[in-house]
């Protein structure tokens, strides 16, 4: 079978004698297509896209292909963070107060690069984290800024979204990534990559004054990180998209929580979300200070004089 003409498709490469179709698939997967063609007894006529397998026709050296993907599996990103995809949490913490890449992905056309960065804020005594901030960018062109708000009022947004004109953005970059913005929520759409990104409240605390103050952002992918679409970074690897490299393996490990001791008003404010001010004692040094003498010691002293 072979599509010919306006059924056939993009042009993946040639191969060599002795390589398969298999070698043809991982092409076909990339370029998003579902049917290609592939000649094992000529490789070297080189692997195609069948853009319409319904007009193929019968030949003698070259068949038909389909691709079959799974469905990638629905991802969340929430809590102080938790990566959970197929049932699985993954805790891991990133430095505080750092915008970290997450994921990057190329676009339909495979001319730009999307990267999804993230910035965490701590609870100092447990070094709990929460997402505080992420920016969605095209080629380094930041598209989409959002942050969540402590204790908005009542006029504010549970969100800080920030959004250049699209006049001052380069050429095409703007008609890279699909952006809806609502109060709620905000939902992005590139090249099959989709997620959701949402303000939330600090569900562990119990005050409502310290719900607010940890209030922080989660991230979901509701279709999985398509393995189409070159994927790669922390979300990647996470997902065993791609293999994990020893400095995303160094963010699995919980870092060590700052050693204090603090007295139990301190520790119940820490647990109500309230800032714990640490006041530092000044230490008196036994000979420091002179004590002021007696009467009886300055008397004595008189006479050891005047014996003398």
């Amino acid at each position: 079978m072979s599509c010919e003409g306006s059924a056939q498709g993009a042009y993946l490469g040639t191969f060599n004698y002795g390589d398969t179709y298999d070698q043809c698939t991982d092409l076909a997967v990339a370029a998003g297509c579902t049917t290609f063609m592939f000649s094992s007894s000529y490789p070297v006529r080189g692997c195609r896209c069948c853009d319409d397998p319904s007009a193929a026709g019968a030949h003698s050296l070259w068949s038909l292909y389909t691709v079959q993907c799974a469905s990638p599996a629905p991802i969340s990103v929430h809590g102080d963070p938790m990566f959970k995809s197929n049932g699985t949490g993954t805790h891991f913490w990133l430095k505080d107060g750092v915008l970290t890449p997450l994921l990057l992905w190329r676009s339909s056309d495979g001319n730009h690069t999307l990267e999804l960065s993230g910035r965490t804020f701590a609870r100092e005594a447990t070094g709990d984290q929460w997402f505080k901030q992420f920016i969605v960018a095209v080629d380094g062109t930041k598209l989409l800024d959002v942050a969540a708000r402590s204790e908005p009022r009542a006029h504010e947004g549970l969100m800080r979204v920030t959004r250049p004109s699209e006049s001052k953005l380069p050429a095409g970059v703007a008609d890279v990534a699909n952006i809806d913005v609502a109060d709620d929520r905000i939902k992005v759409e590139a090249n099959g990559v989709f997620f959701e990104v949402r303000p939330t409240e600090a569900a562990k605390f119990s005050g409502k004054a310290a719900k607010a103050h940890y209030e922080h952002l989660n991230v979901n992918f509701d279709r999985g990180i398509p393995t189409a679409v070159g994927a790669s970074g922390l979300f990647a690897q996470l997902a065993g998209i791609e293999p994990m490299l020893a400095s995303t393996k160094e963010m699995l490990v919980r870092p060590a929580p700052p050693h204090k001791t603090l007295t139990p008003a301190e520790s119940r404010r820490l647990f109500l979300g309230k800032p714990v001010h640490h006041v530092q004692k000044k230490a008196t040094i036994m000979g420091e200070r002179s004590k002021k003498p007696s009467q009886e010691q300055e008397h004595s002293r008189w006479h050891r004089q005047t014996d003398q």
